[in-house]
């Protein structure tokens, strides 16, 4: 016989056990069956709840926590000890087809998604957001090429567009998505805004800087350098205010 299981006789299992996780009593010969922590026929954890369903897409994920109480459901992670260290989290992929596996992924693989969905009145499907990372280029032993792609859901669609990506080489560009012209810059807005629809109105314009101290003398500035140094400016676009509204 196996020596690290025991068969159990002659005790009482409350509530119904089916697929349930079992937990010890302060009942002689009784066993606890807890409703709020349930493994399913598809081998799927669920915490709080005993009904697996989709979230943010149509695929039921392996682990869930739902409730419906004040307390809000969620995961803590503290690690304590005498270092610098903090705790992780970690997501990973490989193109392996097995448990172990290590098939190294391609350029534009996705290596882990972050997603953030609503109920939408029937179901919580939709997506409002996502975070994705991606592999951004040729991959090679201890060489992973990444890039992060920030996406959000326009009101009336049912997907979100790509907004903000910050590439392999830490440069970013804002709402790009398939528009993207400047490849090699380190900073691009990209926009179908038109300025001269009214310029005196900053929603109009692709890049604002603003000083929100309402006084006569405040100033807001462009600097520009070609240095090693930390803080010397080259030149700059300046703007200060010098009477009413903000003009200068």
């Amino acid at each position: 016989a196996d020596p690290t299981f025991e068969t159990v006789s002659g005790t009482t299992i409350n509530n119904n056990a089916n697929n349930k996780v079992i937990t010890g009593s302060d009942t002689a010969n009784t066993l606890e069956a807890e409703s709020n922590v349930v493994i399913d026929a598809s081998g799927r954890l669920l915490l709080g709840h005993s009904n697996a369903r989709p979230i943010a897409g149509n695929t039921n994920r392996i682990f869930q926590i739902e409730n419906g109480t004040a307390d809000i459901p969620g995961v803590s992670i503290v690690k304590n000890s005498a270092d610098a260290g903090g705790p992780f989290l970690s997501l990973g992929k490989s193109r392996a087809s097995s448990v172990g596996g290590n098939t190294i992924v391609n350029d534009g693989d996705y290596l882990g998604t972050i997603s953030f969905a609503g109920a939408d009145g029937t179901d919580l499907i939709t997506r409002g957001a996502d975070i994705f990372a991606q592999v951004d280029g040729t991959p090679g032993s201890n060489d992973m090429p990444g890039r992060l792609i920030f996406s959000t859901t326009l009101d009336g669609a049912n997907s979100p567009t790509e907004r903000m990506r910050i590439d392999k080489n830490g440069e970013v560009t804002i709402s790009a998505g398939s528009n993207s012209m400047f490849t090699n810059a380190q900073f691009s807005v990209i926009s179908d805004k038109n300025v001269e629809t009214d310029i005196d109105d900053m929603e109009n314009y692709h890049l604002v800087l603003k000083n929100p101290v309402n006084d006569t003398g405040e100033a807001i500035g462009l600097a520009f350098g070609i240095t090693d140094s930390d803080n010397k400016v080259g030149a700059a676009i300046l703007h200060e205010r010098d009477g009413a509204g903000s003009q200068g």
